[in-house]
């Protein structure tokens, strides 16, 4: 994309033509008026457009000629932009969780090795570490989340740490 098409690219545009889109969804639209401002200049529609194609939000048949100017064929919504415009992120954001299961031996093998390397006497590591395998899966269930909690607590930066740690 060219600095000149850079300057174009805004969501009062692209964001209309998606709405647009959205009318007709998984219809191939040829009729640009159809789903876009008829106030658009080529450079805008044709740069928007692309926009939301490279994005997954819509298939166009787009094409930019050598000497800059562009055809197309048509446009349609895809899942991901009906997803985009709905207000729950719809099947995508869905779809999208991860959920993390670590049995009950791996959280009591995780809680055992934190407590090999914590400072103390050994013998009343050792009474912990029995009172933790033998832990019922209820007990397990509140100590876990305990744990969780104060690990939170304690973590310093935690708002900076999650940052880093989640992209965000």
């Amino acid at each position: 994309m060219s600095d000149d098409e850079a300057g174009v690219i805004r969501k009062e545009i692209w964001e209309p033509m998606l709405r647009g889109l959205a009318k007709k969804p998984y219809e191939n639209i040829t009729n640009a008026s159809e789903f876009a401002d008829d106030n658009l200049s080529n450079e805008e529609f044709f740069a928007n457009l692309k926009y939301l194609a490279d994005n997954g939000l819509c298939d166009a048949e787009l094409r930019k000629s050598l000497d800059g100017f562009w055809s197309w064929g048509g446009a349609s919504i895809t899942t991901r932009g009906l997803d985009y415009l709905r207000e729950d992120g719809g099947l995508s954001a869905q779809l999208g969780v991860v959920t993390v299961k670590l049995d009950a031996d791996s959280i009591k093998a995780l809680i055992c090795t934190q407590i090999d390397v914590s400072e103390g006497d050994a013998k009343k590591k050792d009474g912990l570490k029995h009172a933790i395998r033998s832990l019922p899966a209820e007990g397990l269930k509140v100590l876990t989340g305990e744990l969780v909690k104060s690990g939170l607590r304690h973590t310093p930066d935690l708002l900076h740490w999650l940052q880093i740690a989640g992209h965000l």
